[in-house]
């Protein structure tokens, strides 16, 4: 025992000691396997190519600058980035990666074709070849966020504990937030096209990436490594300074060209600080290579020691196990064992050896014991299932009789039926001809029972009927067999007339039977054509009111435009002046020609949507800068009437809408007009959104007089004022009810409450785009 003791003792030290080596080695090989996945590098050198300092970088810089140099470097980049790509593809990829690299790729040509337009426009503005050269890059981002995540979810080694990023991740998100759709994306953006928004999205980029590069100065670092972070850091602290400035712009009412004589950085000492960094990261792997072998080597060496003590352990168990076998359990298990060749014969008088043992042994006996026992209540219970099954049989015999009874009343059923019901076998002769059969084919049912069942069709199908069960029987293709549908009948005259008939099989011990329930549908068929008839007449009255609206807004719209053209020509005129008076009544004349052509716009806008050629595309849709742009378009609206607009939407928790980016405009301007035209001179108007499961809705609120409750049944209607007609408010009634059309094009619902005399408040609800998944 001592000997296997210190045995024992050396076995435990000894695997402590490979344990904590074993420890070591996971958290050196953790960063090893990071730098070294092929997908994780693939990334990396997909970012290089297209974002900070890469093919984004210098497109922008091409189409501000216009300088040979840029139009090589997007042609190297993006030659670089296909080569990425195919590299990509060749590694082992799911659905999702293949479709993202799909995307990026498309995104690329996109680029390519743009640089080929902007190389044809060298004698134009920066502004006029952006517009034209202006590429979606929402599906790349998308792309490039799913690859990442991926490549995460697929590494084959998982790291437990750890909660601080490693360098490799750090440099990976300071490159996305500098890169493709970062910092350098929005700012050159907001350059280009005047665009708040995108310098706000780059000053936010900006100040990730200044976090990231703090953060990398928390690890363990070389003195290059601390260099180059404080080149980017410089760099980054250059740009910062260079958007405060930027800031101070009137961005719309300068161009391009000049706030780029002030934007302009020199990007080379972070560019050569990211290369440096990723160089060091590679050769730290390199070296934690070397260290995870020698730490391998000292564990193969643990490990033949341990087999060594293993072995002699083993032996020396072997001859103790022996002992112990032979003496502590072969010779009980023995006599457990003739204990239950004796149970097996009935003996059940006999006494269990070892019950009273509180070892193994005794759990064995006192198994046995609950055996012994177990058999004698299965010879009782062998007496009880006999008299049970007697009392069965007898049970049997009684439901026969029952089930003859229940046979009468069924026949009875079938008889009563409204419905025909007919009964054949696998060779289509009618077995059962029900009363309700007789009446609707003119047959008796004693004449007509026997006979093959297409003597009630008409000869086209009578002749493939039999063909029909013998391709049902044999290989099981049912043509009729379990669907309803409406065929010809025949009756005994001879006349034809439709029916609908409902086919289902029936397996006896006699075989396969079908049964047919028919019902008489003449007069039903009577009333369709009546009522189709009646819906072409309306179809036909309808393409008229369609033709006549659009004819006539042609024809109003003609004399309109001339009116609003000489009224133009008369405020115009310099040799003879309008006077005071005549210059506002031309105004009134301009004013009720341009209200005029709006009625006949919505009037048109209306006819299309009944007609159903109202276009909308629906896509996937951030909701957020659609909400703000409209916004924007409604507060000279708010201003010029005193009105308080309240911005209380959630964007944080805003998800992506599947909507018309158009229409969705629409909706939201037209209730923001209406809470702004039907409010209270000092009043508020309130946007704000709730998240649902599956839908996303918008609500606008006015502290103007409420609605009546008397006419709210009435809101949606055409043409509808609500006792407005007469007011100092212009509208037709007509724009509630094409926002109701638009919202339920989208997909959404529509609705509102209102209170008399504390307002109302308007709400659309509109489908998430994952909720379609």
């Amino acid at each position: 025992m001592l000997t296997m003791l210190l045995l024992g003792c050396s076995i435990v030290s000894l695997t402590v000691y490979n344990l904590s080596n074993s420890k070591e080695i996971e958290s050196t090989w953790a960063n090893f396997e990071e730098v070294h996945s092929e997908k994780g590098r693939a990334i990396n050198a997909l970012r290089s190519e297209i974002g900070y300092g890469g093919m984004i970088h210098s497109f922008k810089n091409y189409v501000l600058r216009r300088d040979l140099s840029s139009f090589e470097s997007v042609k190297y980049r993006l030659g670089g980035a296909k080569s990425v790509i195919a590299r990509y593809r060749s590694l082992e990829l799911n659905e999702k990666e293949k479709q993202s690299l799909d995307d990026i790729e498309d995104n690329l040509q996109s680029y390519a074709d743009a640089l080929l337009v902007a190389e044809s426009m060298n004698n134009k503005f920066a502004v006029e070849v952006d517009r034209l050269v202006k590429v979606d890059d929402t599906l790349a981002l998308l792309g490039m966020s799913v690859l990442l995540t991926e490549s995460e979810t697929g590494d084959n080694f998982v790291r437990q504990g750890t909660v601080k990023k490693s360098k490799s991740q750090t440099i990976s998100m300071l490159r996305h937030a500098m890169g493709f759709g970062g910092m350098i994306h929005n700012f050159k953006n907001a350059i280009l096209r005047a665009d708040i928004n995108a310098l706000s999205l780059a000053k936010k980029d900006l100040h990730n990436g200044l976090q990231l590069t703090e953060e990398y100065l928390t690890f363990q670092l070389t003195d290059v490594e601390r260099s180059a972070i404080r080149n980017i850091q410089n760099v980054l602290s250059i740009y910062s300074s260079r958007i405060e400035k930027i800031s101070t712009f009137d961005l719309r009412s300068v161009s391009p060209e000049y706030i780029d004589r002030f934007a302009r950085v020199d990007d080379e000492p972070a560019l050569d600080g990211l290369r440096l960094l990723d160089k060091e990261i590679v050769a730290q792997s390199e070296r934690a290579e070397e260290k995870i072998t020698n730490l391998l080597d000292v564990i193969n060496k643990a490990d033949l020691f341990i087999l060594y003590i293993t072995v002699l352990t083993t032996l020396i168990f072997i001859v103790w196990s022996y002992w112990l076998l032979r003496l502590q359990i072969i010779k009980p298990v023995t006599r457990l064992t003739g204990s239950m060749t004796k149970i097996a014969r009935n003996d059940l008088d006999i006494e269990i050896y070892g019950v009273n043992k509180t070892d193994e042994i005794g759990e064995m006996a006192r198994a046995v014991e609950v055996f012994k026992k177990n058999v004698y209540l299965l010879e009782s219970a062998k007496k009880d299932l006999q008299s049970v099954n007697y009392n069965l049989e007898s049970r049997v015999l009684a439901r026969t009789r029952e089930l003859k009874n229940s046979e009468e009343s069924l026949r009875s059923i079938l008889e009563t039926a409204v419905d025909a019901i007919i009964t054949i076998d696998n060779a289509g002769v009618i077995r059962s001809f029900n009363r309700a059969a007789e009446n609707m084919f003119g047959y008796n049912s004693a004449n007509i029972t026997g006979k093959n069942v297409n003597v009630l069709m008409p000869s086209l199908i009578k002749e493939k009927h039999n063909e029909y069960i013998s391709a049902y029987i044999e290989p099981g293709e049912a043509e009729l067999i379990g669907v309803a549908r409406e065929m010809e009948a025949c009756r005994q005259s001879g006349e034809k007339f439709p029916i609908h008939v409902s086919i289902s099989e029936v397996n006896t011990s006699d075989g396969i039977f079908f049964t047919a329930i028919i019902r008489d549908v003449s007069e039903l068929k009577t009333y369709q054509k009546s009522l189709q008839k009646s819906k072409d007449i309306a179809d036909e009255a309808n393409k008229a009111k369609s033709e006549f609206v659009a004819n006539m807004s042609h024809e109003l719209r003609t004399p309109l435009n001339a009116i609003l053209g000489f009224a133009q020509l008369l405020e115009c005129d310099p040799d003879e002046p309008l006077s005071s008076s005549q210059k506002e009544s031309v105004d009134e004349i301009r004013t009720a020609g341009k209200h005029l052509i709006g009625i006949i716009s919505q009037i048109l806008e209306l006819n299309k949507i009944e007609a159903g050629k109202l276009p909308v595309l629906m896509e996937q849709v951030s909701p957020v800068l659609l909400v703000q742009e409209s916004l924007s378009l409604i507060e000279q609206m708010c201003e010029e009437c005193n009105i308080e607009l309240v911005d209380n939407a959630d964007y944080d928790g805003f998800p992506d809408l599947f909507t018309d980016k158009v229409r969705f405009k629409q909706v939201l301007i037209n209730l923001l007009s209406n809470a702004v035209k039907y409010n209270e001179l000092g009043g508020q108007v309130i946007l704000s959104t709730e998240l649902f499961d599956k839908s996303l809705r918008f609500y606008v609120a006015d502290t103007g007089k409420g609605i009546p409750s008397c006419v709210q049944s009435q809101i949606f209607s055409p043409f509808e004022r609500l006792g407005q007609e007469n007011g100092d408010i212009e509208g037709t009634g007509i724009g509630l009810s094409i926002t109701k059309k638009i919202v339920e094009l989208l997909k959404g619902e529509i609705g509102f409450t209102s209170e008399e005399g504390k307002g109302s408040c308007f709400w659309f609800e509109l489908p998430l785009f994952d909720s379609l998944e």
